[in-house]
């Protein structure tokens, strides 16, 4: 939502959001220099959000369903076996080693979902 409000004319209206705005939008994130991966996930961000301004009758047609991004070519998950965790273990202190438990074990994506973690979660 940020980047919409920052990137679109200002003061438009969401009934004014043209396919030629979405596509500007999407120009704009990529001229800021951003990863694929984070341009993609933003743009779904916004096609969601209009594809239910379609479904409320909000606006008649999604601008942003001609938009096109590419996704991450990266790999982002790697299986590490348990003996490698186990010697990391071994050296690691007590803050690495919560950590790695919790994704070799826990099945936690590091670091977004263990460092979100709170104790007043639990």
């Amino acid at each position: 939502m940020a980047n919409l409000k920052e990137y679109m004319p200002e003061g438009i209206r969401i009934n004014q959001i043209t396919a030629g705005h979405a596509k500007e939008f999407h120009e704009k994130l990529k001229a800021r220099g951003m990863a694929t991966t984070t341009i993609h996930k933003r743009i779904q961000f916004a096609r969601q959000f209009m594809h239910d301004a379609v479904d409320w009758k909000i606006i008649d047609e999604n601008p942003f369903l001609k938009v096109k991004t590419q996704k991450s070519s990266v790999k982002v998950n790697e299986f590490v076996p348990r003996e490698v965790v186990d010697k990391l273990m071994k050296k690691a202190n007590p803050v690495w080693q919560v950590i790695l438990g919790l994704s070799r074990y826990g099945g936690l994506r590091t670091p977004s979902e263990t460092l979100s973690l709170r104790w007043e979660h639990g």
